[in-house]
Protein backbone atom coordinates (compact mmCIF):
# COMPACT_ATOMS: atom_id res chain seq x y z
CA UNK A 1 0.00 0.00 0.00
CA UNK A 2 2.82 2.37 0.95
CA UNK A 3 4.60 1.58 -2.21
CA UNK A 4 0.99 2.69 -4.59
CA UNK A 5 0.87 5.54 -2.29
CA UNK A 6 3.97 6.94 -2.96
CA UNK A 7 4.30 6.04 -6.92
CA UNK A 8 0.59 7.95 -7.17
CA UNK A 9 1.83 11.19 -5.29
CA UNK A 10 5.12 11.20 -7.79
CA UNK A 11 3.02 10.76 -10.62
CA UNK A 12 0.42 12.93 -9.82
CA UNK A 13 1.89 16.05 -11.01
CA UNK A 14 2.66 14.32 -14.47
CA UNK A 15 -1.02 13.46 -14.97
CA UNK A 16 -2.09 16.79 -13.79
CA UNK A 17 -0.13 18.08 -16.93
CA UNK A 18 -0.30 15.68 -19.54
CA UNK A 19 -4.61 15.38 -18.76
CA UNK A 20 -5.53 18.50 -20.31
CA UNK A 21 -3.23 17.71 -23.32
CA UNK A 22 -4.64 14.45 -24.56
CA UNK A 23 -7.90 13.86 -22.17
CA UNK A 24 -8.29 10.88 -19.33
CA UNK A 25 -9.66 7.56 -19.68
CA UNK A 26 -10.33 6.05 -16.43
CA UNK A 27 -11.71 1.45 -16.74
CA UNK A 28 -12.74 -0.55 -13.48
CA UNK A 29 -12.95 -4.22 -13.55
CA UNK A 30 -14.50 -5.98 -11.02
CA UNK A 31 -14.32 -10.08 -10.92
CA UNK A 32 -16.29 -12.16 -8.30
CA UNK A 33 -16.42 -15.74 -8.04
CA UNK A 34 -19.60 -17.54 -6.26
CA UNK A 35 -19.60 -20.34 -4.05
CA UNK A 36 -20.27 -22.96 -6.83
CA UNK A 37 -17.19 -21.52 -8.70
CA UNK A 38 -18.87 -19.57 -11.00
CA UNK A 39 -16.51 -16.26 -12.02
CA UNK A 40 -17.99 -13.18 -13.53
CA UNK A 41 -16.09 -10.41 -14.94
CA UNK A 42 -17.15 -6.69 -15.61
CA UNK A 43 -15.36 -3.88 -17.28
CA UNK A 44 -16.69 0.13 -17.31
CA UNK A 45 -14.38 2.68 -19.44
CA UNK A 46 -15.32 6.08 -18.82
CA UNK A 47 -13.94 9.01 -20.51
CA UNK A 48 -14.15 11.39 -17.13
CA UNK A 49 -13.72 9.70 -13.46
CA UNK A 50 -15.22 12.96 -12.12
CA UNK A 51 -18.36 12.80 -14.64
CA UNK A 52 -18.65 8.64 -14.04
CA UNK A 53 -19.08 9.03 -10.12
CA UNK A 54 -20.96 12.24 -10.14
CA UNK A 55 -23.17 10.39 -13.06
CA UNK A 56 -23.28 7.17 -10.98
CA UNK A 57 -24.14 8.79 -7.49
CA UNK A 58 -27.37 10.56 -9.42
CA UNK A 59 -28.55 7.25 -10.88
CA UNK A 60 -28.47 5.44 -7.73
CA UNK A 61 -30.23 8.36 -6.39
CA UNK A 62 -33.38 8.47 -8.81
CA UNK A 63 -33.67 5.27 -8.24
CA UNK A 64 -34.11 5.32 -4.73
CA UNK A 65 -36.05 8.40 -5.35
CA UNK A 66 -38.60 6.12 -7.53
CA UNK A 67 -39.01 3.17 -5.51
CA UNK A 68 -39.72 5.89 -2.74
CA UNK A 69 -42.27 7.24 -4.98
CA UNK A 70 -43.27 3.78 -5.86
CA UNK A 71 -43.88 2.39 -2.40
CA UNK A 72 -45.80 5.73 -1.59
CA UNK A 73 -48.09 5.09 -3.91
CA UNK A 74 -48.73 1.46 -3.37
CA UNK A 75 -49.51 2.43 0.15
CA UNK A 76 -51.99 5.26 -0.69
CA UNK A 77 -53.71 2.76 -2.98
CA UNK A 78 -53.69 -0.30 -0.09
CA UNK A 79 -53.97 1.46 3.06
CA UNK A 80 -50.80 0.30 4.55
CA UNK A 81 -47.34 0.66 4.32
CA UNK A 82 -45.20 -1.17 1.78
CA UNK A 83 -42.91 -3.71 3.08
CA UNK A 84 -40.81 -3.47 -0.42
CA UNK A 85 -39.02 0.14 0.86
CA UNK A 86 -37.34 1.35 3.71
CA UNK A 87 -35.26 4.89 4.11
CA UNK A 88 -31.84 4.17 5.02
CA UNK A 89 -28.59 3.28 3.80
CA UNK A 90 -28.42 1.61 0.59
CA UNK A 91 -25.34 0.06 -0.97
CA UNK A 92 -25.46 -0.55 -5.35
CA UNK A 93 -25.59 -4.16 -4.75
CA UNK A 94 -28.44 -4.23 -2.27
CA UNK A 95 -30.43 -2.12 -4.32
CA UNK A 96 -29.82 -4.89 -7.37
CA UNK A 97 -30.28 -8.09 -5.17
CA UNK A 98 -33.30 -9.31 -6.85
CA UNK A 99 -33.70 -10.52 -10.20
CA UNK A 100 -37.22 -8.87 -11.82
CA UNK A 101 -35.58 -6.24 -13.76
CA UNK A 102 -34.87 -3.86 -11.69
CA UNK A 103 -30.90 -5.02 -11.61
CA UNK A 104 -31.05 -4.85 -15.70
CA UNK A 105 -32.46 -1.34 -15.52
CA UNK A 106 -30.18 0.02 -12.87
CA UNK A 107 -26.87 -1.41 -15.14
CA UNK A 108 -28.27 -0.04 -17.96
CA UNK A 109 -29.10 3.41 -16.83
CA UNK A 110 -25.47 3.21 -15.17
CA UNK A 111 -23.65 1.96 -17.91
CA UNK A 112 -25.09 4.44 -20.88
CA UNK A 113 -23.90 7.31 -19.20
CA UNK A 114 -22.44 10.03 -21.91
CA UNK A 115 -19.05 9.09 -21.79
CA UNK A 116 -19.36 5.57 -21.60
CA UNK A 117 -16.46 4.05 -23.58
CA UNK A 118 -17.47 0.54 -22.90
CA UNK A 119 -18.86 -2.52 -20.75
CA UNK A 120 -19.19 -5.63 -20.77
CA UNK A 121 -19.60 -8.41 -18.55
CA UNK A 122 -18.30 -11.74 -18.83
CA UNK A 123 -19.61 -15.18 -16.85
CA UNK A 124 -17.90 -18.30 -16.85
CA UNK A 125 -19.66 -21.43 -15.30
CA UNK A 126 -17.56 -24.10 -13.39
Amino acid sequence: RAFSEGLARFSEPMVAFTDPLVGETHAIRVDVTARDGTRVSAVHAHDSFRRCVGQSAAGFCLDLLRRAAAAAASSDSSGGSDQGWRPGVYLPEGLARRDDGERAALLGALTTTPGTLSFAVSEEAK
